[in-house]
């Protein structure tokens, strides 16, 4: 999330459902999410193609992370895939 601009991640996370919005920032530790919070709870009324502009962002970068395998993406299979 480093590679992204300024105010991309409040700006994603404002138009995000609640269920994810709070789990991702149940996975940061404490002084950021009260920054990212508050940085949130500051910005106001934000447009909805502003939005979605930076969840596209977001998206975007997560791909280009798997592109460079930092990370793995979930694939249509692996929903399918059984796990005893």
């Amino acid at each position: 999330m480093r590679g992204l601009q300024g105010n991309t991640l409040p700006l994603a996370l404002r138009g995000a459902s609640k269920e994810i919005r709070d789990q991702f920032l149940g996975a940061l530790p404490a002084r950021s999410r009260d920054m990212l919070l508050d940085e949130m709870n500051t910005m106001g009324a934000v447009r909805a193609r502003e939005v979605r502009a930076a969840q596209a962002a977001i998206v975007d970068c997560a791909r280009d992370l798997a592109a460079q395998e930092i990370i793995r993406l979930p694939a249509q299979e692996d929903e399918d895939e059984l796990i005893d």
